[in-house]
C-alpha cells in the first residue's frame, strides 16, 4: 500500500445457512496505515459485503488488518510504504512562480518554459 495506491478491504458476512447478511456492522482495525472512515466500521450491502479503505499512513512496515463481526475475527497481513503526508507536520516547503507573457495556448499546453518568470512584484 502506498500514498498513490490505497486498498479496499472487504469482509463478507454469511449466516449459519451460508446466506449473505445485509445491514451488519463490521468492525475493522489495523496495526498500520489509516482506515477510511477512521472509526473503522462499515455496513454490509445486499451481498453481505462490508468495505473500508486502507491508506498507507506515515509508518512503513508490515501490518495486520482485522475484520470483526459478533466475536468472529479474520486477519490479513499487508505491507505499507508509509508515505502518506503527515497532517501534523509542523513545516512544509512550498515554492511557486508568477508567470507572464505566456503564449496564447498556455492553458492547454501548461509549458512554463515558454513564459517569463516575474522576479519582483
Amino acid at each position: 500500500i502506498s500514498a498513490a495506491d490505497s486498498a479496499v478491504v472487504k469482509a463478507t458476512i454469511l449466516d449459519g445457512d451460508g446466506v449473505e447478511v445485509e445491514g451488519a456492522v463490521v468492525n475493522f482495525s489495523s496495526t498500520l496505515g489509516n482506515l477510511i472512515p477512521s472509526i473503522g466500521t462499515a455496513l454490509t450491502n445486499g451481498s453481505g459485503v462490508a468495505s473500508i479503505n486502507l491508506t498507507s499512513g506515515t509508518v512503513e512496515g508490515a501490518g495486520v488488518i482485522t475484520a470483526q463481526y459478533e466475536g468472529v475475527e479474520q486477519t490479513l497481513g499487508f505491507y505499507t510504504k508509509g508515505d502518506a503526508v503527515n497532517p501534523d507536520q509542523s513545516t512544509a516547503d512550498i515554492s511557486f512562480s508568477i508567470l507572464q507573457n505566456c503564449p496564447a495556448d498556455f492553458k492547454s499546453q501548461r509549458d512554463a518554459s515558454q513564459c517569463d518568470t516575474v522576479t519582483s512584484i
